[in-house]
């Protein structure tokens, strides 16, 4: 049963690695072109914009939306 536990952890942790490294990803796509945020998330690999959502605004404070306009704000 040990086994089992660990090998959901590896699983859970190799996850949540390629999770924040789509979000990662999608930030890139957020500051440099005009795509939709629903082409984004699926582009990144989301199946579903509102998980998408969620999980970017718990990584980084702030909806994808949001991360955009002041992503361009900075650039003035």
């Amino acid at each position: 049963q040990g086994y089992s536990s660990a090998a959901s952890d590896v699983y859970k942790r190799q996850s949540e690695y390629r999770i924040k490294t789509r979000l990662n990803d999608s930030r890139s796509l957020l500051r440099n072109s005009r795509m939709k945020i629903i082409d984004i998330s699926a582009a990144v690999g989301f199946e579903n914009v509102s998980y998408f959502n969620r999980r970017f605004k718990e990584e980084f404070g702030m909806s994808p939306s949001e991360y955009r306009k002041s992503s361009a704000a900075n650039e003035v």
